[in-house]
């Protein structure tokens, strides 16, 4: 199994919001190894709005710790 890599970031997206890059290579969510792509869309799918959901994720030689917050749904 490998960890997933990030091609491609939208722009406006939670991801990008998030300081996500191209390239990254996303490692774990919410302590749950990120070992295929459905794990992530399962995982996001899943998160309630006005949730946090902590990364982490390899840039070179550094791993970094981030958090994807999902906004609040508007009233």
């Amino acid at each position: 199994m490998s960890n997933q890599l990030m091609s491609q970031v939208e722009k406006g997206s939670i991801a990008e919001a998030t300081g996500i890059r191209d390239g990254d290579v996303l490692i774990e969510m919410a302590g749950v190894p990120a070992t295929q792509a459905a794990d992530l869309i399962e995982i996001v799918q899943r998160q309630a709005p006005g949730t946090w959901l902590p990364l982490k994720v390899k840039r070179g030689g550094e791993t970094l710790e981030l958090i994807a917050k999902f906004p609040a749904r508007a009233k």
